[in-house]
């Protein structure tokens, strides 16, 4: 993980529902590309790429476990399933795994949240 050049395609979801391809924009046979992307998408994609960098290899093959132990716990299938418990699973992994970053992270989303309204 890391700074990458990608394309994101608009959706008509938001948060983790925005993975579901059948939400995608698409004009004629090309998909809607957005110019910008969020300021929550923007602190999402930070706090898990400083999550990341900070462990080790080890420590990935934990969480990834964990994750998968975490959403399958409650015999969620699909995104749809997800869609109402991903914040509570999200931040039950994330406050396990950093949680001095993760809340000062969630502070800045609520600052530049508030200068969004």
């Amino acid at each position: 993980m890391g700074a990458c050049d990608y394309k994101t395609v608009d959706s008509n979801s938001v948060s983790v529902m925005q993975h579901d391809p059948f939400s995608w924009q698409i004009s004629g046979t090309n998909f809607v590309y957005k110019t910008e992307r969020t300021t929550i998408g923007k602190a999402t994609e930070a706090l898990l790429n400083n999550i990341y960098h900070s462990m080790s290899p080890e420590e990935i093959e934990t969480f990834a476990n964990d994750l998968y132990a975490e959403f399958s716990s409650n015999n969620e299938k699909n995104l749809s399933d997800l869609k109402g418990n991903v914040l509570k699973h999200s931040f039950k992994l994330l406050n396990k795994y950093n949680k001095q970053k993760f809340q000062e992270i969630i502070e800045e989303i609520k600052e530049n949240t508030k200068k969004d309204d």
